[in-house]
């Protein structure tokens, strides 16, 4: 046993034994920590002695102004995991890209105070800044109320390159109104004919393209000769063009018009038709469908025929005339 002080106070530790009053007894009692890093007896621990929660909080941001350096910051859960910014007076809650102190991107998801009910206000917004850190734009927009979405400008249109690429089976859905609500506006860059619209094939070859100048539209078909084998003339014009049944109508709104019924031109002249599927109502129905323009080729061999006679006829009639005519 060691030599124990003479006259000890209640609670006084010596080496690893505590004077209770009336015994030396050991200290700390039997279960509980003997020694820390080295030291023994009454020691008091600190964050210091636990380096992996000295870590953790070397990390925690809880104040204003606090930063982590050099970071990143990592979140991590077993079962998820997710940060949350949550704002519960009038300020934004958004994040910030900056450099050297000043913004120059932020994504916004909350806005109190744009916040009117009926799910108005708080809507997704991606702004940009510029070199002093002002605001310039709202590139990309989404509101909360009805998932609308607004996109300044795709791309950067360098040539060759799609700016937007979608899946084959994607699907381009929009609306239009009155006035000057358009569902899509393509604008010229010069003053000059452009391409506003390609059509390509499986292959990647374009079969079609719709340019725009100053004052007119031109909708193109590829007509490369060089891209037709067997030519011949062609003569059958007319008997397509009178088997065919020019009929008045109205549409299912009440509006008049006057034209062909696709499925009876279908078998007159298949190029002309894409067939349909399904019955008026049906939820995977689609209209059978014409395109007038097949029938211009077959209309001016028509023209060219009847001009031919027309010229013919002329020739007899003034042969005619010069016969009878008084001497």
């Amino acid at each position: 046993m060691p030599a124990f002080p003479s006259s000890p106070t209640v609670g006084q530790v010596f080496q690893s034994w505590q004077w209770t009053g009336q015994r030396w007894d050991q200290y700390p009692p039997s279960g509980l920590v003997t020694s820390v890093n080295g030291r023994r007896g009454a020691v008091v621990m600190t964050v210091a002695d636990f380096p992996e929660l000295q870590t953790a909080l070397d990390g925690k941001v809880n104040r204003t102004g606090d930063t982590i350096t050099p970071g990143p910051l990592v979140i991590r859960g077993a079962s998820g995991a997710g940060l949350f910014l949550d704002t519960t007076g009038a300020a934004v809650a958004a994040f910030s890209f900056q450099r050297n102190g000043l913004p120059r991107w932020q994504i916004e998801g909350a806005n109190p105070a744009m916040e009117t009910g009926a799910n108005l206000g708080s809507d997704f917004r991606l702004w940009r800044y510029n070199d002093a850190g002002a605001g310039i734009s709202v590139p990309f927009w989404v509101r909360r109320n009805d998932g609308a979405t607004r996109v300044n400008r795709i791309g950067v249109g360098a040539a060759g390159q799609p700016d937007l690429n979608l899946a084959a089976t994607a699907n381009i859905a929009t609306s239009c109104g009155s006035d000057v609500i358009y569902g899509i506006i393509i604008n010229a860059t010069a003053a000059v004919a452009l391409n506003a619209q390609a059509f390509q094939n499986s292959a990647g070859g374009i079969v079609g393209t719709i340019t725009i100048n100053t004052a007119s539209v031109s909708y193109n078909t590829t007509s490369d000769v060089r891209l037709k084998n067997d030519a011949l003339p062609f003569t059958g014009g007319r008997e397509i063009i009178d088997a065919l049944s020019v009929e008045a109508f109205t549409w299912p709104d009440g509006t008049a018009g006057i034209g062909l019924m696709a499925q009876d031109a279908a078998p007159i002249y298949p190029p002309a038709v894409t067939p349909g599927q399904g019955e008026p109502g049906d939820a995977a129905f689609r209209p059978w469908s014409l395109d007038y323009s097949k029938y211009v080729p077959l209309i001016l061999e028509t023209l060219q025929d009847a001009f031919r006679r027309i010229d013919d006829l002329t020739a007899r009639v003034t042969e005619l005339e010069n016969r009878i005519r008084p001497v």
